[in-house]
């Protein structure tokens, strides 16, 4: 494992037409960390990856591969 993060939320979100800023609204967060997060800055913690998985109607593991 290389450590490489391969994070989907920006496609799940665009999918579903929903903005950075409203993804952040229902996963309890801000629109800055959502940023972070689909730009690979930053990892969430478990809680928050719940939390955005749930606001997207999916599973974490879909979220995130990392290889």
């Amino acid at each position: 494992m290389d450590g490489t993060n391969k994070c989907r939320v920006k496609y799940y979100r665009t999918y579903l037409g929903l903005s950075q800023r409203e993804l952040a609204r229902r996963a309890d967060t801000t629109a800055s960390t959502i940023s972070e997060i689909e730009t690979g800055e930053r990892l969430p913690n478990v809680v928050l990856a719940i939390k955005i998985a749930h606001a997207l109607g999916t599973a974490v593991a879909e979220m995130w591969e990392v290889t």
